[in-house]
């Protein structure tokens, strides 16, 4: 009999939730001013990629005169109240926009010809520790305003095994 692959005993498939941070720098030369602000999110948790509802939304607001903006990722494996050893590791790719919310394919779909896609940056976490991963994104001199962070787990691929 063939049937879906489990991740594990009391693991939520796909059981991942992301805690962002964000510390800014300030800085005025002539005066020496240094300021840094730190900024958190709760932390959510991240489903596979099966249309843009299953895609979390962070939103940053960058103050003008930001010198480093640093987003700190932290990702940690979920099982029931615990942290999961029997989840699977799966990449987490994050990406970045300044203005709006990044325009993401993670299908790898063709855009028509006279589409213009605007940039973002895109990090992929992956596992580095049993229960958890870490990244950062790092912004010299970003631009001031609004920023936002989107963020998925990759197209469940329904693997099917033997029982």
């Amino acid at each position: 009999m063939r049937r879906p692959e489990r991740p594990g005993p009391g693991c939520s498939p796909p059981g991942l939730v992301v805690l962002v941070y964000t510390s800014l720098w300030c800085a005025l030369v002539g005066d020496c001013l240094f300021v840094t602000e730190y900024f958190t999110r709760t932390p959510r948790k991240l489903n596979a990629f099966n249309s843009f509802a299953s895609v979390e939304l962070f939103h940053f607001n960058v103050p003008d005169d930001t010198m480093m903006a640093v987003w700190n990722l932290i990702t940690f494996k979920e099982q029931g109240g615990t942290f999961g050893d029997s989840c699977p590791n799966r990449n987490v790719t994050v990406y970045f926009r300044s203005g709006a919310p990044p325009v993401i394919n993670p299908l790898h779909t063709c855009f028509p010809r006279d589409t213009v896609v605007p940039g973002s940056f895109a990090v992929t976490l992956t596992w580095t520790l049993p229960n958890r991963t870490t990244g950062a994104f790092n912004v010299t001199s970003p631009l001031p305003g609004d920023w936002f962070l989107a963020a998925h787990l990759p197209k469940d691929e329904g693997k099917i095994s033997v029982k």
